[in-house]
């Protein structure tokens, strides 16, 4: 269950106004019948061999899954009961429980599921900090190094590939990287290095790109 933690914490604040117990009871129910288990362990997965190096950067798991659901076609908080068919229903002893519309369409869902979506821990790294995660330069290189090691096993959802397909391996071969590239190739290049973008300018080490 280590896709609940990550699903908990982004959708506890729906429930912030119950007690904790509550609060449990009621989001263990909806991780029961929730459609995207998948997507949930892939995104606390990436989330567990990083965190750490996030931590230097105050950044934790609340963060990482408020930058990373949109990326995953994962129901955002605002909607997802009603989508789901759930209602917050209070009953006569003042606690609260949950009821679900029998008649709500699974084909609704099928489409909000990622699918046939193919990525892997360094993809999902990158659209998140093109969404504005705020990782520091001197941070970004050893976690680059750590989603990319093929020894310790590719973190990935929705591939054949095995851990040691050597294009899952190289950081570059990542479309969401090739992004990083066309909008900060100084933050890039810093990145593959493991060094301090400042550090790669006062060398003297310029940067061309080619489309």
């Amino acid at each position: 269950m280590t896709g609940f933690k990550g699903f908990s914490a982004y959708y506890t604040t729906l429930f912030s106004h119950l007690p904790n117990q509550e609060q449990s009871v009621i989001l263990e129910k909806l991780w029961e019948m929730d459609p995207y288990h998948k997507e949930w362990d892939f995104i606390y997965a990436v989330y567990s061999a990083i965190s750490q190096d996030l931590a230097k950067d105050n950044i934790y798991l609340e963060e990482w899954v408020q930058t990373s659901v949109k990326h995953l076609n994962i129901l955002p908080r605002d909607s997802y009961m009603c989508q789901l068919g759930w209602k917050l229903v209070r009953l006569d002893d003042g606690t609260h429980s949950l009821e679900r519309d029998s008649e709500v369409s699974s084909r609704a869902l099928v489409s909000r599921q990622s699918g046939g979506l193919s990525m892997n821990g360094l993809d999902l790294l990158m659209r998140c900090m093109g969404e504005g995660l705020p990782v520091a330069e001197t941070n970004l290189g050893a976690i680059i190094k750590k989603l990319s090691d093929a020894t310790s096993g590719i973190i990935s959802i929705n591939t054949t590939e095995s851990a040691d397909t050597p294009a899952t391996t190289d950081p570059t071969s990542s479309g969401a990287f090739r992004c990083l590239v066309a909008t900060d190739p100084r933050l890039a290049m810093a990145a593959l290095l493991g060094v301090p973008a400042d550090d790669l300018e006062s060398d003297g080490i310029g940067f061309r790109v080619f489309f």
